[in-house]
């Protein structure tokens, strides 16, 4: 009789907890499909299909991120940078640090710009990718010394990994100070 009663208890629960699963499921296949949509160049596409599943993915912090990635990548900084800090309450990373520094960049909101730079150089500290934007930041305030100054590090900072993009950087940067001696 016992048996009988935790089965009539269980079934229920049961069923709704997989009713539940089945969606949340769903909705993160639907979300894997308009993430390759994005990635092939349909962002603009499928930026309402981000909108409606808002609602069953706003509390994932993945999805909050490439949301807002989403976002800047068509030029909606200001929607971009509310989806990044929105995610920011239960998640931070390297990558969420340089997309709120890029938002508040494109938003000429330079100093948040520089702090989230910077905090994202303090949680990766070998990356370049921070200490190459901090030297936009800097030129677009018109601290041209600090950004000599930060060029001379990017320059000094060792490699760990050669990839072209670090040729790059460095190349850049001392094509800066050539021009600017």
């Amino acid at each position: 009789r016992k048996v009988k009663i935790i089965v009539l208890f269980a079934f229920p629960f049961t069923l709704v907890l997989c009713l539940l699963l089945s969606e949340q499921i769903m909705a993160e296949m639907r979300w894997c499909k308009i993430a390759n949509e994005s990635l092939s160049g349909q962002t603009i596409k499928v930026l309402p299909q981000y909108a409606m599943l808002k609602n069953d993915l706003g509390q994932k912090p993945l999805f909050l991120y490439n949301y807002g990635a989403a976002l800047r990548e068509v030029g909606h900084y200001e929607e971009s940078l509310n989806m990044a800090l929105e995610c920011e309450k239960i998640f931070a990373d390297y990558e969420l640090q340089l997309l709120l520094a890029d938002d508040y960049l494109q938003l000429k909101q330079y100093k948040k710009s520089e702090a989230h730079y910077l905090l994202a150089l303090q949680m990766c500290p070998i990356r370049f990718l921070p200490l190459y934007k901090l030297v936009d930041v800097y030129e677009s305030t018109g601290a041209n010394a600090m950004a000599l100054n930060t060029a001379k590090i990017i320059i000094s900072k060792p490699v760990k990994l050669a990839s072209p993009e670090i040729d790059q950087i460095k190349n850049e940067m001392k094509y800066k100070l050539d021009r600017n001696q």
